[in-house]
């Protein structure tokens, strides 16, 4: 019974976290609309956000509470779709290193993990800025270069053997 009120709290606006992000995002829209090309910029967006909130919107904040709004909202259509290829580019590669290096156990697993990790990070982005985050942020960029670098010693070991 909690479990499943704890699921469904997760549709409820009316839970003050919930309500907070989607004024987040609806404010966001907004800004979004005036700058449709290249963005606000990433500098002082507290403040282009205080300007464009609803008074009843209590929660003030640096960032949107999504990484898709929160590029919108800083970068424009441009730059979200430059970041999108970006994301789109590193999901595609993942997948091909793990196509490639799927009849070894340990990297394979590791490969796999890498595409899950990433998968969880973009859809973790879509109730939280946590490009914002150092921590997060940096554990993804390793990981993926770990991933990259890996699939590229293979290939190399590959290449030797034949």
């Amino acid at each position: 019974k909690v479990k499943t009120s704890r699921f469904l709290s997760i549709f409820d606006p009316n839970i003050p976290s919930n309500f907070s992000r989607i004024a987040m995002w609806t404010t966001g829209f907004e800004i979004f609309k005036d700058y449709p090309f290249f963005g606000v910029g990433d500098i002082s967006l507290e403040k282009t956000y205080r300007k464009y909130k609803k008074d009843y919107y209590k929660e003030v904040q640096g960032h949107m509470h999504n990484n898709y709004v929160h590029i919108l909202v800083i970068l424009g259509a441009f730059g979200f779709i430059a970041v999108m290829f970006l994301l789109i580019k590193i999901f595609v590669i993942d997948i091909k290193i793990y196509k490639y290096i799927q009849d070894e156990k340990f990297t394979s697993s590791f490969a796999l993990g890498t595409l899950g990790s990433f998968v969880s990070f973009l859809t973790a982005g879509l109730t939280e800025w946590n490009f914002g985050d150092h921590e997060i942020i940096t554990m993804v960029w390793f990981i993926t270069g770990l991933n990259f670098s890996i699939y590229r010693l293979c290939r190399i070991e590959k290449d030797n053997q034949n």
